[in-house]
């Protein structure tokens, strides 16, 4: 009987022995197919994500190239350049190509390179007018791309198609390589800041601003006395008197209202920014400033930068400091209307009040045409030109720079100056208004491009 129980019992152990070798037996392909098909996901998650890199590359790459060549179509003032604007983009996009490229992203890799510098070919921009009615009204749309030679060779994921091959049944194209590209689309924007203008004899990166900053001179966007610059924004009239009066006083209904201000810096991080608007030194400021747009290195004075909320000191032409040196401004306002040049002018909220802060809602873009004593009042002729981008002038990313960078947000914007839109129903993107001062931005409306 023992024999025989001790027996029982070790045929017991063998089979439960057998029965775990046959379990692992049977997991054991599973587990080798799961870890083939984990391999294979994971190759195939490394094509993915170089190429989910290459088009986060190019899309920056066709927003950095875009935003800058954009200005290539115009002057330093804004005036529309006469060749063709394909051509202008090109060409400054060429200029920068090689020694300084607008990015680099993945290629190939092509004899050892995996990474080449991202250019850009005439077939790649397209150049769109916006509004029949303002030729200075584009839209600028620029492909990057990774074709040819820079298309990404694909190491794994020929592999997971290759059962295909071997069962007859298709494959998808271009397993081999992939060609993604991203397009950008950029449009002119109203400007919310205008740097500081660089000192007339400045070099290096600098030299560039020389001679761009505000001008000493603002008009009123809403007026109880005159007419005002957001209706000068709706029309296409081009030309206006402009009634720079003192304290009280009051010009005629069809003249736009304007003042003179303080731009000079103070320095000041606490107080106002900006020079006051009374006594002999802010006369001079005042002076020197107008000095700067006529090129006079000798007492010339670079205004200070001014962005949309920034608070400006009208003056009040009737102080007695002032009239004495009236003859003097008005002479270098006509010398200065000479150059035929179109200038910045910041745009108030309301009536200028002298001796007061006056708050800066945009730009105008306008050229001074004549200057002259009116009775109490001074005029001045100008002519607003074609929204169009000019040198200095910025947008604003959402917080104040001016007097410093402390978080606080950038005054909420107003018409004419608020943000174009874009119409999705009609595919559109909304007229600019006339006479502002604009600056290269991203489009709102998105043209992703393809693959990812």
């Amino acid at each position: 009987m023992r024999y025989h129980s001790q027996l029982s019992k070790r045929s017991l152990r063998l089979g439960k022995a057998a029965r775990a070798r046959n379990q692992r037996g049977a997991i054991l392909p599973w587990f080798v197919l799961s870890l083939v098909v984990s391999i294979a996901f994971l190759a195939f998650t490394c094509d993915v994500m170089r190429t989910v890199h290459a088009v986060s590359v190019l899309q920056f790459a066709s927003q950095s190239a875009g935003l800058a060549s954009y200005r290539s179509l115009f002057t330093g003032d804004g005036t529309l350049v006469a060749a063709d604007p394909t051509q202008n983009i090109f060409q400054y996009l060429q200029s920068t190509n090689g020694a300084q490229p607008w990015n680099f992203a993945p290629a190939g890799p092509s004899n050892g390179i995996s990474q080449t510098p991202v250019q850009f070919d005439a077939s790649d921009i397209t150049v769109v007018q916006n509004d029949a009615n303002n030729k200075s009204d584009f839209l600028i749309q620029l492909q990057a791309n990774r074709n040819g030679t820079d298309g990404l060779t694909m190491f794994f994921l020929p592999a997971i198609y290759a059962f295909n091959s071997f069962s007859g049944l298709p494959v998808p194209a271009n397993t081999n390589q992939a060609n993604p590209y991203r397009v950008t689309e950029v449009m002119a924007q109203p400007a919310t800041r205008v740097g500081p203008g660089a000192a007339l004899g400045s070099g290096g990166q600098n030299s560039q601003f020389i001679g761009w900053a505000t001008f000493p001179i603002a008009l009123c966007n809403a007026t109880a006395k005159n007419k005002n610059f957001l209706a000068a924004s709706q029309s296409t009239q081009a030309n206006y008197t402009v009634d720079i009066m003192p304290a009280g006083g009051k010009g005629s209904a069809q003249d736009l209202e304007g003042a003179f201000v303080n731009l000079t810096a103070t320095g000041s991080t606490t107080g106002n920014y900006y020079g006051a608007g009374q006594g002999g030194a802010a006369v001079n400021q005042l002076i020197n400033s107008i000095a700067y747009f006529q090129g006079n290195t000798q007492t010339s004075m670079a205004p200070a930068a001014v962005e949309r909320g920034s608070k400006l000191t009208a003056f009040n032409i009737a102080d007695a400091g002032f009239k004495q040196q009236q003859g003097t401004i008005i002479n270098q306002l006509n010398q200065l209307a000479k150059t035929n040049r179109y200038c910045i002018m910041p745009v108030l909220s309301v009536d200028a009040v002298p001796n007061q802060l006056n708050q800066v809602v945009g730009f105008a873009r306008c050229k001074v045409i004549s200057a002259q004593a009116n009775g109490q009042n001074i005029t001045l002729n100008i002519a607003l030109g074609a929204s169009a981008p000019m040198t200095n002038a910025t947008i604003g990313t959402g917080f104040t720079t001016i007097p410093a960078l402390d978080g606080s947000a950038l005054q909420k914007a107003i018409t004419p100056f608020v943000p174009r839109s874009y119409d999705q129903a009609n595919n559109s993107i909304s007229a600019a208004p006339f006479g502002v001062v604009m600056a290269p931005a991203l489009s709102p409306r998105q043209i992703q491009g393809g693959l990812l």
